[in-house]
């Protein structure tokens, strides 16, 4: 009889040994999920793995972004809980179909925020027992050993329906970063209370496809430099210049010009001065700190950080209308360079509302448009804008060169609702007249950030550290690959010209396709930029120090320089601190890097439903641009999206069996046989969607 015992002199293999960390939680669509610790024990055999897989039997009850104590081990198959419990749920709403399940009223919740069905308490499954199948927002019970939820917040709305997509998009973005429980703790300069119950009022109001909750035009509270006199600058003709829809009016310019190559051009950007009328604390500007920036969307009408009647109309800088502004004036020599700044509050006004088409059409010397803004507006207003073209220019001689806006093909159509239904409209071609408005603009803020760093005053700049050091070699590999040579002096070379030289070659790359992957390769490369009371390089732009001044009314990074400008302007103490800013610049690159992923998702969900809808065109041509071993990143250049082409969808080399996975290059450009590229043009089909709604891809 023989024994399975090992021998006395033999050992056990160890047991895996358990260890605690604490967490928040991702769901997968497959059931099941992963833990990214926060904090580990430090008794349990050091630091804790990037990722801990959880089983779907530990995901129940579990929502996105829950904070999480786990107890877990790592065997031959790598981390894995054994246990979870929720110490806290940052998320408040929950968007999902209504149904029944095992006899009761549930929601089938979007499977970015749960795969666990969400029981709805009886009044309001008893609100929506005629709903089943549409797409309803909820507010979920405070319990955390349950998902519960027991409030109507937007919906019901018809599965697929534009506005569905938008309810989706602001619950699975928006709900993420919340002021009280921002990666983990709240942020000091946000009360906790206050600015929970606005952000989910605002979420609520955005989900349901309303302008948000901006209230208050009242001067609660501190206004700094609130005796500053003023300078008087109505006699002074001013434009301003924006989309042809545009109601928040908040910057308008004036520039002179003799018309010599030789002499400068004297430019003032005149932006609404909003922290006049805008109380420190007030309602409004808890709202406005809480929102960060005016949200816009494809599916209904924006939402305004500023109350409409305030941003839209007594801040807005009418035509003929009297205003009191902050301005920063400057001349602009022939080379370029920005010389003898001055800042000051000043009263104007504008002689006209102009659109990127009027200044477009200026431009192609065609005056008719002007006319229509009186009697002698031709006159009077041709030799402004004749000066701001010619300063934009020479900003660009020494700016474009450098930077990166503007170097990405323009999309050439678009989802749009005509009449209530949801289509695909060719794209508004971008107005040459944008340019020369951002142009001057980004002088703007680069010569206020100067002014407030030369004096040492607290400001929140805009910082960008250029290339991140850990992607650098991908964008050089990139250019390798496609044969595209990048001059650099190791030696000597900042990121500033790292950057400028691959742009300098990537411009002149053999084909549209090369051009947009090295470039894009290059964006892909960049940290993002950043708020901080540290002035510090922007290097997408070129310019030593940087801020945000030229949009009080859309952005609150700008509304707190402004008031930091005012108090400077008074002799007085500014009214924020550096620690302040630095923690107000924690919150707002969140807060803003979400409403830039809202838009994305927004647009991307809208093209996935025209396709899926047989509305939009389903054979396109994309470009790679990545090779990853599960598949192809695709970009679709005239729709401004990005799709993936799973492995298993490529056909095999002959004589192959078809494989799940790529070999692939250490930067996931290429595979190691060279048959797909990063840059390759591929013809690709639409091949239905997947279980959270995205297009699939195939070969055509």
């Amino acid at each position: 009889m023989t024994s399975d015992l090992p021998e006395p002199s033999q050992t056990l293999p160890d047991e895996p040994v358990p260890y605690t960390c604490t967490a928040t939680f991702r769901p997968h669509v497959k059931g099941f999920g992963f833990a990214t610790p926060t904090t580990t024990d430090s008794d349990a055999g050091g630091a804790a793995p990037a990722a801990i897989f959880i089983p779907p039997q530990l995901t129940r009850g579990l929502m996105a972004d829950d904070h999480i104590t786990v107890t877990a081990v790592t065997d031959d198959k790598g981390p894995r809980a054994t246990h979870v419990a929720v110490e806290k749920r940052p998320r408040r709403m929950v968007v999902g179909s209504v149904a029944k399940r095992a006899g009761r009223d549930v929601l089938i919740a979007d499977p970015a925020l749960t795969t666990a069905w969400v029981t709805l308490d009886r009044p309001l499954a008893t609100q929506l027992q005629h709903s089943e199948n549409r797409i309803v927002v909820a507010l979920l019970t405070e319990a955390t050993d349950e998902l519960r939820a027991y409030a109507l917040v937007a919906g019901p709305f018809v599965d697929g329906s534009p506005d569905a997509v938008r309810a989706r998009t602001v619950i699975t973005t928006f709900g993420r970063v919340t002021p009280a429980d921002f990666a983990g703790a709240a942020i000091p300069t946000l009360p906790a209370g206050e600015a929970t119950t606005t952000h989910l009022k605002l979420t609520g109001l955005l989900a349901g496809g309303k302008r948000g909750g901006a209230a208050g035009r009242d001067r609660v509270g501190p206004i700094s430099g609130d005796v500053t006199a003023f300078v008087e600058r109505r006699h002074e003709p001013c434009v301003t210049i924006d989309g042809a829809t545009s109601r928040d009016l908040d910057d308008a310019l004036h520039a002179v010009w003799d018309n010599q190559d030789d002499s400068d051009v004297q430019v003032a950007v005149h932006i609404v001065d909003a922290a006049r009328a805008i109380g420190i604390g007030s309602p409004a500007d808890l709202y406005a700190r809480v929102a960060a920036a005016t949200t816009y969307f494809t599916v209904g009408d924006n939402a305004p950080m500023i109350d409409p009647t305030l941003s839209e109309d007594a801040l807005s800088l009418l035509p003929n209308t009297d205003r009191f502004v902050l301005s920063v004036r400057f001349a602009i020599t022939p080379n370029g360079t920005i010389t003898t700044p001055t800042l000051e509050t000043a009263a104007i006004r504008s002689r006209a509302k102009l659109s990127y088409g009027d200044l477009d059409a200026f431009m192609a010397k065609d005056v008719a448009p002007l006319g229509t803004h009186g009697d002698d507006a031709i006159h009077t207003l041709s030799p402004v804008l004749d000066a701001l073209i010619e300063g934009a220019r020479r900003l660009g001689t020494t700016r474009d060169t450098h930077g990166l806006s503007q170097l990405f093909s323009d999309i050439t159509e678009e989802p749009a609702i005509i009449d209530g239904r949801l289509t695909v409209v060719t794209a508004t071609a971008f107005p040459k007249a944008y340019q020369v408005v951002e142009r001057l603009m980004v002088a703007a803020n680069e010569t206020v950030a100067g002014w407030l760093h030369e004096r040492a005053i607290p400001a929140l700049y805009r910082n960008h550290q250029g290339l991140d050091d850990e992607k650098a070699a991908r964008v050089f590999a990139a250019a390798d690959l496609h044969d595209v040579p990048v001059v650099t002096d190791e030696a000597s070379d900042t990121s500033i010209d790292l950057i400028a030289r691959f742009i300098t070659a990537a411009l002149a790359a053999p084909d549209a396709a090369t051009k947009d992957l090295l470039l894009q390769t290059l964006a892909g490369a960049t940290a993002r930029a950043t708020y901080s009371p540290l002035a510090a390089n922007h290097v997408g732009l070129n310019a030593a120090v940087y801020t945000h001044f030229t949009s009080p009314l859309r952005r609150y990074a700008d509304l707190v320089v402004h008031r930091q400008l005012r108090a400077a302007l008074a002799n007085e103490n500014p009214p924020y601190t550096s620690t302040e800013l630095a923690e107000l610049g924690v919150w707002l690159d969140a807060r803003l890097g979400v409403t830039a992923q809202l838009a994305a998702a927004e647009r991307a969900a809208l093209w996935d439903l025209l396709l899926a809808r047989g509305v939009a065109t389903e054979t396109t041509t994309a470009t790679v641009t990545a090779v990853t071993k599960a598949g192809l990143r695709l970009r679709f250049s005239s729709r401004g999206t990005t799709g993936f082409l799973p492995a298993a969808r490529l056909p095999a080399d002959t004589g192959e069996e078809p494989v799940s996975q790529l070999d692939v290059d250490p930067y996931e450009l290429a595979t190691t046989n060279g048959r797909y590229v990063a840059g390759q043009t591929l013809t690709v089909t639409f091949d239905g969607t997947d279980t959270l709604g995205r297009a699939n891809w195939r070969l055509a």
